[in-house]
């Protein structure tokens, strides 16, 4: 549990909430322009398209994080359907305490996680990822999208599945976070093929599936954003990066590999996977990144194929030459 002191003398130290814990959550906008010391620059950790994050402390609930929507962005209905989201409680997902508008902008109150993004571990050159810490990571982040696609009666598409939205604990449990432009959808007894039309396109652009152009919404979405970020953490490549003349982004060019010469597609150089689990994942991704979101499994069966290719791992030569070694 990370701790902090507060600047002034015999004030009580401020701790990180355990979202575990079911607490009593009650904020008031006065308590975040305060704890942000009224969203100053200092306290800014991260900024996006649709708004910013900010580090917040405060007496009663310790350290936390703001995601401040920028002015009018949102509307009081996504603020309803956000205080659903609250419900949501799993090991792969930021915990969302609170929802509330502030001086009219719409901010999300959530659980502080201080390991940094998905997306800056896997830039930054120092970072030892071995492919055993990448697979955990690839599992945790299916099984958290498959909560939040099964956990309740509706259904939850998170909308906005990317790199920079997968934060690490210290010990890389990641944990989906940015709920901002989640939708709940009505469910129905249809093999999980429902879905809804928006007027309104939402996400990152390298993540977003073929038929968010149309408007259309359902779990599947989700499944395609999932695929881009595997690429992401087999490759260490960004969801931008391209090295082909005619494919704009990372799912793109990895389609062209796949269906071309598959060796010619990047592996991080500081996972060198073993082939068999390489050869899985790929297959896995290629999947997931189907055009016609009917063709793409469900999340429930993406993580029933990673736990198959986890024991793969534990199988592996190296694995249990590892655990011979432990037991010396």
């Amino acid at each position: 549990m990370g701790i902090i002191c507060a600047c002034c003398k015999r004030q009580p130290r401020l701790l990180l909430i355990d979202p575990s814990e079911d607490l009593d959550f009650d904020i008031q906008a006065e308590d975040i322009k305060r704890g942000t010391n009224y969203f100053s620059y200092k306290n800014r950790i991260g900024a996006g398209g649709f708004g910013e994050v900010y580090r917040t402390e405060t007496l009663s609930y310790g350290i936390l994080a703001v995601k401040r929507m920028k002015e009018q962005l949102l509307t009081v209905n996504d603020l309803l359907e956000c205080q659903n989201i609250i419900q949501y409680r799993h090991t792969n997902l930021v915990c969302l305490f609170s929802a509330l508008m502030v001086d009219n902008h719409f901010c999300m109150v959530m659980e502080y996680v201080a390991n940094g993004s998905l997306r800056s571990k896997l830039k930054a050159k120092d970072e030892n990822l071995d492919y055993s810490v990448r697979l955990q990571i690839c599992r945790g982040i299916a099984e958290g999208i498959n909560y939040l696609h099964t956990a309740f009666m509706t259904y939850l598409v998170h909308r906005d599945i990317k790199s920079d939205n997968i934060l690490l604990t210290e010990d890389y449990t990641p944990k989906i976070c940015d709920f901002g432009l989640a939708k709940i959808l009505s469910a129905r007894i249809d093999h999980g093929n429902s879905a809804i039309f928006t007027e309104t396109i939402c996400g990152t652009e390298p993540y977003l599936p073929p038929e968010s152009f149309q408007g259309i919404v359902s779990r599947r979405f989700d499944v395609y954003s999932y695929g881009v970020v595997l690429l992401e953490i087999i490759s260490g490549k960004p969801a931008t990066f391209s090295d082909l003349e005619g494919c704009r982004f990372l799912a793109n060019y990895f389609l062209h590999c796949y269906n071309h010469d598959k060796s010619t597609f990047p592996i991080a150089e500081t996972a060198p996977w073993p082939n068999n689990i390489k050869k899985k994942l790929m297959k896995l991704a290629k999947n997931c990144l189907k055009r016609n979101y009917r063709d793409r499994p469900q999340m429930d069966k993406v993580t029933t194929k990673l736990a198959k290719i986890n024991l793969m791992q534990d199988n592996s030569p190296d694995s249990k030459l590892t655990r011979f070694f432990s037991r010396i």
